[in-house]
Protein backbone atom coordinates (compact mmCIF):
# COMPACT_ATOMS: atom_id res chain seq x y z
CA UNK A 1 0.00 0.00 0.00
CA UNK A 2 1.40 3.47 -0.78
CA UNK A 3 -0.05 6.35 1.51
CA UNK A 4 1.82 9.97 2.11
CA UNK A 5 3.33 10.79 5.01
CA UNK A 6 2.53 14.71 6.02
CA UNK A 7 6.16 16.19 7.13
CA UNK A 8 5.00 19.58 8.15
CA UNK A 9 3.09 20.24 11.30
CA UNK A 10 1.03 23.25 9.32
CA UNK A 11 -0.15 20.80 6.52
CA UNK A 12 -0.96 18.26 9.24
CA UNK A 13 -2.95 20.16 10.95
CA UNK A 14 -4.50 21.78 7.94
CA UNK A 15 -5.36 18.37 6.34
CA UNK A 16 -6.78 17.39 9.83
CA UNK A 17 -9.02 20.88 10.03
CA UNK A 18 -10.30 19.76 6.17
CA UNK A 19 -10.87 15.94 7.30
CA UNK A 20 -12.83 16.93 10.19
CA UNK A 21 -15.19 19.52 7.74
CA UNK A 22 -15.40 16.63 5.37
CA UNK A 23 -16.65 14.72 8.16
CA UNK A 24 -18.92 16.54 9.78
CA UNK A 25 -20.41 17.39 6.44
CA UNK A 26 -21.01 14.10 5.43
CA UNK A 27 -22.34 13.28 8.87
CA UNK A 28 -24.85 16.73 7.89
CA UNK A 29 -25.67 15.04 4.60
CA UNK A 30 -26.77 11.32 6.41
CA UNK A 31 -29.01 13.79 8.47
CA UNK A 32 -30.79 16.27 5.34
CA UNK A 33 -31.10 13.00 3.70
CA UNK A 34 -33.11 11.42 6.04
CA UNK A 35 -35.57 14.35 6.69
CA UNK A 36 -36.12 14.53 3.10
CA UNK A 37 -36.87 10.59 2.81
CA UNK A 38 -39.61 11.55 5.83
CA UNK A 39 -40.94 15.02 4.47
CA UNK A 40 -40.98 12.73 1.18
CA UNK A 41 -43.44 10.01 2.40
CA UNK A 42 -45.10 12.52 4.54
CA UNK A 43 -46.01 14.84 0.94
CA UNK A 44 -46.95 11.14 -0.49
CA UNK A 45 -48.98 10.15 2.61
CA UNK A 46 -50.78 12.90 2.38
CA UNK A 47 -51.43 13.52 -1.74
CA UNK A 48 -52.74 10.10 -1.93
CA UNK A 49 -55.30 11.16 1.37
CA UNK A 50 -56.57 13.88 -1.81
CA UNK A 51 -57.83 11.41 -4.24
CA UNK A 52 -60.77 9.22 -3.95
CA UNK A 53 -59.91 5.08 -4.77
CA UNK A 54 -62.44 2.82 -5.26
CA UNK A 55 -62.11 -0.93 -4.07
CA UNK A 56 -61.74 -3.44 -7.03
CA UNK A 57 -61.41 -7.15 -7.77
CA UNK A 58 -57.98 -8.61 -8.55
CA UNK A 59 -57.19 -7.84 -12.21
CA UNK A 60 -55.36 -9.54 -14.89
CA UNK A 61 -54.85 -8.44 -18.15
CA UNK A 62 -53.14 -11.08 -20.77
CA UNK A 63 -52.42 -9.63 -23.85
CA UNK A 64 -52.90 -6.93 -26.13
CA UNK A 65 -56.24 -8.05 -26.63
CA UNK A 66 -56.69 -8.46 -22.93
CA UNK A 67 -56.27 -4.51 -22.67
CA UNK A 68 -58.98 -3.72 -25.05
CA UNK A 69 -61.15 -5.97 -23.70
CA UNK A 70 -60.46 -4.43 -20.43
CA UNK A 71 -61.50 -0.72 -21.38
CA UNK A 72 -64.31 -2.02 -23.59
CA UNK A 73 -65.79 -3.51 -19.77
CA UNK A 74 -65.19 -0.12 -18.71
CA UNK A 75 -62.38 -0.82 -16.10
CA UNK A 76 -59.78 1.73 -17.47
CA UNK A 77 -59.04 4.66 -19.96
CA UNK A 78 -56.92 5.39 -22.87
CA UNK A 79 -55.90 3.95 -26.21
CA UNK A 80 -52.66 2.21 -25.39
CA UNK A 81 -50.44 4.35 -27.56
CA UNK A 82 -47.29 6.60 -26.56
CA UNK A 83 -49.44 9.86 -26.17
CA UNK A 84 -52.54 8.00 -24.79
CA UNK A 85 -51.47 4.77 -22.32
CA UNK A 86 -53.84 2.63 -21.28
CA UNK A 87 -54.58 3.64 -17.63
CA UNK A 88 -55.83 1.60 -14.19
CA UNK A 89 -55.90 4.23 -11.16
CA UNK A 90 -57.28 5.00 -8.08
CA UNK A 91 -57.68 1.59 -7.09
CA UNK A 92 -57.87 -0.61 -3.35
CA UNK A 93 -57.35 -4.41 -4.31
CA UNK A 94 -56.97 -7.07 -1.55
CA UNK A 95 -55.70 -9.90 -2.48
CA UNK A 96 -57.19 -11.72 0.26
CA UNK A 97 -54.31 -13.46 0.81
CA UNK A 98 -54.36 -15.13 -2.68
CA UNK A 99 -52.39 -14.52 -5.97
CA UNK A 100 -51.72 -11.41 -7.28
CA UNK A 101 -53.47 -8.00 -6.73
CA UNK A 102 -52.60 -6.68 -10.41
CA UNK A 103 -51.07 -9.06 -13.50
CA UNK A 104 -49.94 -7.89 -16.42
CA UNK A 105 -48.83 -10.14 -19.08
CA UNK A 106 -47.44 -10.75 -22.58
CA UNK A 107 -48.49 -7.25 -23.41
CA UNK A 108 -45.97 -4.44 -25.52
CA UNK A 109 -48.97 -1.83 -25.44
CA UNK A 110 -48.33 1.87 -23.58
CA UNK A 111 -49.81 1.59 -19.98
CA UNK A 112 -50.06 3.43 -16.62
CA UNK A 113 -50.66 1.87 -13.41
CA UNK A 114 -51.70 4.99 -10.71
CA UNK A 115 -52.70 5.87 -7.45
CA UNK A 116 -53.65 2.05 -6.32
CA UNK A 117 -53.55 0.08 -3.20
CA UNK A 118 -52.50 -2.99 -3.47
CA UNK A 119 -52.56 -5.52 -0.20
CA UNK A 120 -52.58 -8.84 0.79
CA UNK A 121 -51.29 -10.67 -2.22
CA UNK A 122 -50.53 -14.31 -1.59
CA UNK A 123 -48.36 -16.41 0.19
CA UNK A 124 -47.58 -18.22 -3.78
CA UNK A 125 -44.28 -18.23 -4.95
CA UNK A 126 -44.05 -14.66 -6.52
CA UNK A 127 -47.54 -13.45 -5.48
CA UNK A 128 -46.97 -9.74 -5.92
CA UNK A 129 -48.98 -6.69 -4.92
CA UNK A 130 -48.10 -5.45 -8.86
CA UNK A 131 -46.95 -8.82 -11.31
CA UNK A 132 -45.27 -7.92 -14.87
CA UNK A 133 -44.70 -10.81 -16.89
CA UNK A 134 -43.09 -10.41 -20.51
CA UNK A 135 -44.12 -6.63 -20.67
CA UNK A 136 -42.55 -3.73 -21.72
CA UNK A 137 -44.04 0.13 -21.84
CA UNK A 138 -45.36 0.38 -18.68
CA UNK A 139 -45.21 2.59 -16.32
CA UNK A 140 -46.16 2.08 -12.26
CA UNK A 141 -46.21 5.49 -10.29
CA UNK A 142 -47.23 6.51 -6.81
CA UNK A 143 -48.92 2.98 -5.67
CA UNK A 144 -48.92 1.56 -2.10
CA UNK A 145 -48.02 -1.93 -1.90
CA UNK A 146 -47.84 -2.77 1.05
CA UNK A 147 -48.45 -5.76 3.42
CA UNK A 148 -48.83 -8.38 0.45
CA UNK A 149 -47.51 -11.86 1.50
CA UNK A 150 -44.25 -12.23 -0.99
CA UNK A 151 -43.53 -9.24 -3.20
CA UNK A 152 -44.80 -5.74 -3.33
CA UNK A 153 -43.99 -5.48 -7.28
CA UNK A 154 -42.47 -8.39 -9.57
CA UNK A 155 -41.27 -8.47 -13.03
CA UNK A 156 -40.08 -11.29 -15.43
CA UNK A 157 -38.84 -10.79 -18.54
CA UNK A 158 -40.14 -7.15 -18.47
CA UNK A 159 -38.09 -4.63 -20.56
CA UNK A 160 -38.59 -0.96 -20.90
CA UNK A 161 -40.44 -0.48 -17.95
CA UNK A 162 -40.45 2.77 -15.18
CA UNK A 163 -41.20 2.23 -11.28
CA UNK A 164 -41.56 5.21 -9.93
CA UNK A 165 -42.76 7.77 -6.71
CA UNK A 166 -44.07 3.90 -5.35
CA UNK A 167 -44.27 2.83 -1.30
CA UNK A 168 -42.97 -0.56 -1.41
CA UNK A 169 -43.02 -1.74 2.19
CA UNK A 170 -43.57 -4.40 5.04
CA UNK A 171 -44.05 -6.92 2.42
CA UNK A 172 -43.07 -10.44 3.46
CA UNK A 173 -43.35 -14.32 4.34
CA UNK A 174 -42.85 -15.00 7.68
CA UNK A 175 -39.08 -15.87 7.22
CA UNK A 176 -38.10 -13.43 4.33
CA UNK A 177 -39.62 -10.84 2.37
CA UNK A 178 -39.02 -9.25 -0.83
CA UNK A 179 -39.36 -5.14 -1.73
CA UNK A 180 -39.18 -4.87 -5.63
CA UNK A 181 -37.98 -8.21 -7.25
CA UNK A 182 -36.82 -8.31 -10.98
CA UNK A 183 -35.35 -11.69 -13.53
CA UNK A 184 -34.58 -11.45 -16.64
CA UNK A 185 -35.65 -8.17 -16.98
CA UNK A 186 -33.91 -5.11 -18.91
CA UNK A 187 -33.29 -1.31 -19.53
CA UNK A 188 -36.11 -0.58 -16.83
CA UNK A 189 -35.81 2.62 -14.50
CA UNK A 190 -36.77 2.17 -11.10
CA UNK A 191 -36.38 5.13 -9.81
CA UNK A 192 -37.82 8.11 -6.60
CA UNK A 193 -38.81 5.35 -4.94
CA UNK A 194 -39.46 4.30 -0.85
CA UNK A 195 -38.96 0.17 -0.42
CA UNK A 196 -38.67 -0.15 3.35
CA UNK A 197 -38.59 -3.16 5.89
CA UNK A 198 -39.72 -5.94 3.66
CA UNK A 199 -38.35 -8.84 5.66
CA UNK A 200 -39.35 -11.59 7.72
CA UNK A 201 -38.02 -13.38 10.72
CA UNK A 202 -34.87 -14.65 8.84
CA UNK A 203 -33.62 -12.40 5.82
CA UNK A 204 -35.49 -9.62 3.95
CA UNK A 205 -34.85 -7.67 0.45
CA UNK A 206 -35.65 -4.11 -1.02
CA UNK A 207 -34.67 -4.56 -4.43
CA UNK A 208 -33.35 -7.81 -5.82
CA UNK A 209 -32.15 -8.24 -9.58
CA UNK A 210 -31.50 -11.81 -11.08
CA UNK A 211 -29.93 -12.52 -14.67
CA UNK A 212 -30.72 -8.49 -15.16
CA UNK A 213 -28.59 -5.71 -17.20
CA UNK A 214 -28.55 -2.32 -18.38
CA UNK A 215 -31.32 -1.60 -15.60
CA UNK A 216 -31.02 1.98 -13.53
CA UNK A 217 -31.80 2.37 -10.16
CA UNK A 218 -31.75 5.97 -8.74
CA UNK A 219 -33.01 8.11 -6.33
CA UNK A 220 -34.84 5.87 -4.24
CA UNK A 221 -34.77 5.61 -0.43
CA UNK A 222 -34.21 1.74 0.59
CA UNK A 223 -34.17 1.22 4.58
CA UNK A 224 -34.51 -1.24 7.13
CA UNK A 225 -34.27 -4.78 5.77
CA UNK A 226 -32.93 -7.07 8.43
CA UNK A 227 -33.23 -10.67 9.74
CA UNK A 228 -31.72 -13.48 12.45
CA UNK A 229 -29.87 -13.96 8.65
CA UNK A 230 -29.50 -10.59 7.53
CA UNK A 231 -30.85 -8.15 5.42
CA UNK A 232 -29.81 -6.50 1.76
CA UNK A 233 -30.63 -3.40 0.95
CA UNK A 234 -29.89 -3.98 -3.26
CA UNK A 235 -28.68 -7.26 -4.55
CA UNK A 236 -28.01 -7.76 -7.77
CA UNK A 237 -26.83 -12.08 -8.45
CA UNK A 238 -25.99 -14.20 -11.27
CA UNK A 239 -24.74 -12.09 -14.82
CA UNK A 240 -26.51 -8.54 -13.88
CA UNK A 241 -24.56 -6.64 -15.61
CA UNK A 242 -24.38 -3.21 -16.81
CA UNK A 243 -26.95 -1.78 -14.40
CA UNK A 244 -26.27 1.91 -12.96
CA UNK A 245 -26.93 2.76 -9.14
CA UNK A 246 -26.58 5.98 -8.08
CA UNK A 247 -27.87 8.55 -5.87
CA UNK A 248 -29.83 6.25 -3.38
CA UNK A 249 -29.92 6.31 0.15
CA UNK A 250 -29.72 2.61 1.63
CA UNK A 251 -29.67 3.12 5.71
CA UNK A 252 -30.11 0.60 8.13
CA UNK A 253 -30.14 -2.63 6.55
CA UNK A 254 -27.22 -5.78 7.38
CA UNK A 255 -25.95 -5.05 4.14
CA UNK A 256 -26.68 -1.78 2.13
CA UNK A 257 -25.48 -3.55 -1.43
CA UNK A 258 -24.35 -7.15 -2.49
CA UNK A 259 -23.24 -8.04 -6.07
CA UNK A 260 -22.84 -11.26 -6.11
CA UNK A 261 -21.95 -14.02 -8.85
CA UNK A 262 -20.40 -12.36 -11.61
CA UNK A 263 -22.08 -9.23 -11.84
CA UNK A 264 -20.28 -7.11 -14.00
CA UNK A 265 -19.69 -3.78 -15.20
CA UNK A 266 -22.30 -2.45 -13.03
CA UNK A 267 -21.77 1.25 -11.78
CA UNK A 268 -22.63 2.29 -8.64
CA UNK A 269 -21.91 5.98 -7.69
CA UNK A 270 -23.00 8.89 -5.33
CA UNK A 271 -25.26 6.94 -3.17
CA UNK A 272 -25.16 7.18 0.68
CA UNK A 273 -24.96 4.30 2.47
CA UNK A 274 -25.06 3.22 6.21
CA UNK A 275 -25.27 -0.80 7.50
CA UNK A 276 -25.27 -2.44 10.43
CA UNK A 277 -22.71 -5.34 8.99
CA UNK A 278 -21.72 -4.19 5.40
CA UNK A 279 -21.91 -1.51 3.41
CA UNK A 280 -21.08 -2.79 -0.19
CA UNK A 281 -20.34 -6.12 -1.07
CA UNK A 282 -18.73 -7.10 -4.47
CA UNK A 283 -18.61 -11.39 -4.37
CA UNK A 284 -17.42 -13.10 -7.19
CA UNK A 285 -17.64 -10.07 -9.68
CA UNK A 286 -15.37 -8.12 -12.23
CA UNK A 287 -15.17 -4.25 -13.49
CA UNK A 288 -17.37 -3.00 -10.76
CA UNK A 289 -16.99 0.84 -10.52
CA UNK A 290 -17.61 2.46 -7.10
CA UNK A 291 -17.55 6.02 -7.52
CA UNK A 292 -18.21 8.74 -4.88
CA UNK A 293 -20.05 7.26 -2.36
CA UNK A 294 -20.80 7.99 1.52
CA UNK A 295 -19.98 4.74 2.97
CA UNK A 296 -20.95 4.06 6.94
CA UNK A 297 -21.17 0.57 8.44
CA UNK A 298 -20.60 -0.64 11.93
CA UNK A 299 -18.15 -3.89 10.52
CA UNK A 300 -16.98 -3.43 7.03
CA UNK A 301 -17.24 -0.57 4.81
CA UNK A 302 -16.35 -2.48 1.48
CA UNK A 303 -15.74 -5.90 0.90
CA UNK A 304 -14.26 -7.17 -2.29
CA UNK A 305 -14.44 -11.15 -2.11
CA UNK A 306 -14.10 -14.62 -3.46
CA UNK A 307 -16.86 -16.82 -1.16
CA UNK A 308 -15.14 -20.08 -1.21
CA UNK A 309 -11.44 -20.74 -2.28
CA UNK A 310 -12.90 -23.55 -4.86
CA UNK A 311 -15.41 -20.52 -6.81
CA UNK A 312 -15.19 -20.90 -10.59
CA UNK A 313 -15.42 -17.99 -10.53
CA UNK A 314 -12.89 -14.28 -10.57
CA UNK A 315 -13.09 -10.90 -8.74
CA UNK A 316 -10.97 -8.59 -10.67
CA UNK A 317 -10.54 -5.40 -11.82
CA UNK A 318 -13.26 -3.66 -9.60
CA UNK A 319 -12.32 0.07 -9.21
CA UNK A 320 -13.09 1.89 -5.78
CA UNK A 321 -12.30 5.34 -6.06
CA UNK A 322 -12.88 9.02 -4.74
CA UNK A 323 -15.54 7.51 -1.59
CA UNK A 324 -15.77 8.88 2.15
CA UNK A 325 -15.65 6.24 4.44
CA UNK A 326 -16.70 6.71 8.02
CA UNK A 327 -16.51 5.61 10.84
CA UNK A 328 -16.40 1.60 10.17
CA UNK A 329 -14.43 -0.56 11.76
CA UNK A 330 -12.92 -2.04 8.80
CA UNK A 331 -12.19 0.58 5.84
CA UNK A 332 -12.06 -2.24 2.71
CA UNK A 333 -11.08 -5.95 3.01
CA UNK A 334 -9.68 -7.96 -0.25
CA UNK A 335 -10.31 -11.66 -0.06
CA UNK A 336 -8.11 -13.95 -2.57
CA UNK A 337 -9.13 -11.44 -5.19
CA UNK A 338 -6.96 -9.85 -7.83
CA UNK A 339 -5.84 -6.42 -10.25
CA UNK A 340 -8.10 -4.71 -8.24
CA UNK A 341 -7.53 -0.91 -7.70
CA UNK A 342 -8.60 0.78 -4.66
CA UNK A 343 -7.53 4.77 -4.57
CA UNK A 344 -8.33 8.58 -3.44
CA UNK A 345 -10.48 7.26 -1.13
CA UNK A 346 -10.54 9.11 2.29
CA UNK A 347 -11.05 6.94 5.31
CA UNK A 348 -12.44 8.40 8.31
CA UNK A 349 -11.89 6.70 11.52
CA UNK A 350 -11.66 3.47 9.82
CA UNK A 351 -9.02 2.02 11.02
CA UNK A 352 -8.31 -1.24 9.29
CA UNK A 353 -7.41 -2.04 5.75
CA UNK A 354 -6.70 -5.57 5.00
CA UNK A 355 -5.67 -7.15 1.03
CA UNK A 356 -5.30 -10.57 1.18
CA UNK A 357 -5.13 -10.55 -2.55
CA UNK A 358 -2.51 -9.90 -5.20
CA UNK A 359 -2.15 -7.12 -7.79
CA UNK A 360 -4.19 -4.80 -6.23
CA UNK A 361 -3.46 -0.77 -6.58
CA UNK A 362 -3.75 1.23 -3.47
CA UNK A 363 -2.47 4.49 -4.95
CA UNK A 364 -2.82 5.93 -9.15
CA UNK A 365 0.87 6.28 -9.14
CA UNK A 366 0.62 9.89 -7.87
CA UNK A 367 -1.31 9.68 -4.67
CA UNK A 368 -3.20 7.17 -2.33
CA UNK A 369 -5.89 7.19 0.02
CA UNK A 370 -6.35 9.31 2.88
CA UNK A 371 -6.31 7.65 6.22
CA UNK A 372 -7.27 9.28 9.22
CA UNK A 373 -5.56 6.72 11.18
CA UNK A 374 -2.28 6.60 9.82
CA UNK A 375 0.48 7.21 11.40
CA UNK A 376 3.24 4.85 9.39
Amino acid sequence: MSFSKKKSHSIISLVIFLSFILNLTVLNNFNREIQIQNSYHDSKNFNHGLRVSKTSNKIHIIGNQGWLDFKNDGNCTGSGNFTDPYVIEDLIIDGKGSGSCIIIEDSDEYFRIENCTLVNAGYGEYDSGIKLLNVTKGILIDNNCTNNHFDGISLFRSNNNTIIDNTIEKNNYTSFGFGLYMSESNFNNITKNIISENHGSDNGYGITLYYCSNNSITGNNILRHKGSWGGNGVVLAYSCNNNTISLNNIVNNTVGLWMWKASNNNTVIKNFIYSSNMGIQISECNFTSIYKNNVFADNIAISIQIDTPVSTYDCQYNKVIRNNITNSPFGVTITDSYNNSIYHNNFQNSPIIRDNGANNSWDDGFAGNYRSHYSG
